[in-house]
C-alpha cells in the first residue's frame, strides 16, 4: 500500500488545531512504522511551580443589572445568563 505524503493528506486544513494534532499523529505513525517502534502519548500534569505563577480567573460579582461576562470568568450558580447574538457579548445578572 502506498502512503501519500503528510502534506497531501492534510491539504488545506492544516492550520486548524484538530488537524494539526492529526498531522502530528500521522508524522509519528510514519516514523514508527519505518522503525518498528511505538510512541505512547503521555499526559503531563501541572506541577506546583506552574500553578503558583498562574493567576486564578476573576470571580463574577452578580448584581440586579446586566453585567458583561469576561473570558474565563467564573460564574456562581443561580444567575440569568444571556448572549447577544449580534455582538457575541455574554451578560449575567441575579434572578429577580
Amino acid at each position: 500500500m502506498q502512503y501519500r505524503s503528510l502534506r497531501e493528506r492534510v491539504g488545506l486544513f492544516g492550520s486548524t488545531p484538530l488537524l494539526t494534532a492529526v498531522r502530528l499523529r500521522a508524522h509519528f505513525d510514519e516514523h514508527a512504522s519505518s522503525r518498528r517502534s511505538a510512541f505512547v502519548p503521555v499526559r503531563r500534569r501541572r506541577g506546583a511551580t506552574q500553578t503558583k505563577n498562574a493567576s486564578a480567573p476573576p470571580m463574577f460579582e452578580p448584581t440586579n443589572e446586566w453585567e458583561e461576562i469576561l473570558p474565563n470568568q467564573v460564574l456562581p450558580a443561580g444567575l440569568h445568563i444571556r448572549v447577544n447574538l449580534q455582538t457575541g457579548k455574554k451578560e449575567a445578572k441575579l434572578i429577580d
